[in-house]
């Protein structure tokens, strides 16, 4: 990625967009903070982590001087710049993310793919034996019929030639 640059064009109004948001945030916590609606007082048990807290936010309340200053513009605009950098390391992971994911799906599609033309070309190729083997038995039974054919035609032929050296064998006599 590119090194963080004031230069670069649309920072300023990224900047402006980072500190209009985060302005907006701190007027929202302070009015939240100043106007509460009906606080509700319960009970704590002795040794409560909820008592502990309210002790300390009311040592706060009551003296102002331990509690936390508020914060310069060059503070806030640093953690401004520190929150624009985040995002923008977010947006960066966040497209990868989705680059890679994108890619994923895709090289899934294209295994689906390709195991479904591998299954296709299988039950061609098993269609195609089939084929082979009932067309080589069609020739087994035809060749079976052609012997048959032609055992029977040299038996005649045998047969003719002996009656017609019989034939041969009595006129002679």
């Amino acid at each position: 990625g590119q090194a963080m640059s004031w230069r670069r064009p649309g920072f300023g109004v990224a900047w402006a967009f980072v500190a209009a948001v985060l302005a907006v945030f701190c007027s929202h916590v302070a009015a939240a903070r100043d106007s509460r609606p009906g606080i509700v007082l319960h009970r704590k048990v002795p040794r409560s982590v909820l008592l502990a807290l309210d002790s300390r936010k009311d040592k706060q309340r009551d003296d102002p001087q331990q509690s936390q200053p508020d914060q310069s513009a060059d503070d806030l605009a640093a953690i401004a710049d520190k929150q624009f950098r985040l995002v923008e390391m977010a947006l960066t992971e966040t497209t990868e993310v989705r680059h890679n994911s994108v890619e994923q799906s895709d090289m899934l599609q294209t295994q689906l793919l390709s195991n479904g033309e591998s299954i296709s070309v299988l039950s061609q190729l098993a269609a195609t034996v089939k084929q082979m083997k009932a067309h080589v038995n069609q020739l087994e039974t035809h060749e079976k019929l052609c012997r048959k054919r032609l055992a029977d035609a040299k038996g005649e032929q045998a047969s003719m030639a002996a009656d017609t050296r019989m034939a041969n064998t009595v006129a002679d006599q």
